[in-house]
């Protein structure tokens, strides 16, 4: 069993569903029912802090699945809440259905436990990124994380504001902003509409 046979029975047990950007997908304190294989677009998990801001957890993309933390952990109520960046397309299925399948082919648990746990290393490695590293390094790091190679030149798609950014790494907008003029002047990066081409990946890493 692979996390991509994983998929094909959510598409086959599940239920698509489409949502428009900026809405809410599931929220926090209500029971974890279902949970979610993104089909198209981006989703923010995220939680609110004791001072009522948005702290983003996660960012999900294409193919990824989301929703099952709370299901796996046994969690009567969401932890957190999922919120579309952009329009997108889910498949949905029930917590119910997941161990029906479960107890078809206990595999489906091993790879999904795997998957979690490679969340927590990735996590654990963001987490290291944000305490200890310039915050220069932070956003190369960060554009880096999310880019895929594009007609031979890496490149971030992002529907992220400057300001969403610099949540996500704790720092000010106004450094996110600065530090992308100046790689931009400098040629290393392009960048427009939340497009980032990163045409000198060692050179944004040097940058102080």
């Amino acid at each position: 069993m692979q996390l991509n046979e994983i998929h094909t029975l959510i598409k086959m047990h599940g239920q698509r569903q489409s949502f428009k950007k900026n809405t809410s997908i599931f929220k926090m304190s209500e029971r974890p029912r279902n949970f979610y294989l993104l089909e198209e677009g981006w989703v923010k998990i995220a939680q609110e802090g004791e001072d009522g801001q948005a702290i983003t957890l996660a960012l999900r993309k294409s193919g990824d699945l989301f929703g099952l933390v709370e299901i796996l952990a046994k969690e009567k109520y969401r932890l957190r809440y999922a919120y579309s960046l952009t329009d997108v397309t889910v498949y949905v299925l029930s917590a119910e259905k997941l161990y029906e399948l479960v107890r078809d082919d206990p595999n489906i648990m091993t790879v999904l436990c795997t998957m979690m746990a490679q969340r927590i290393l990735e996590a654990q490695n963001f987490i290291k990124a944000v305490t200890s590293m310039s915050v220069p390094h932070r956003l190369a790091w960060f554009l880096q994380l999310f880019s895929k190679e594009k007609n031979g030149v890496l490149t971030t798609e992002l529907p992220l504001t400057h300001e969403e950014i610099s949540y996500i790494l704790g720092c000010s907008r106004q450094k996110v902003t600065s530090f992308l003029n100046r790689w931009r002047k400098q040629g290393y990066i392009t960048y427009k509409r939340g497009v980032i081409e990163i045409l000198d990946k060692e050179a944004i890493l040097l940058e102080e």
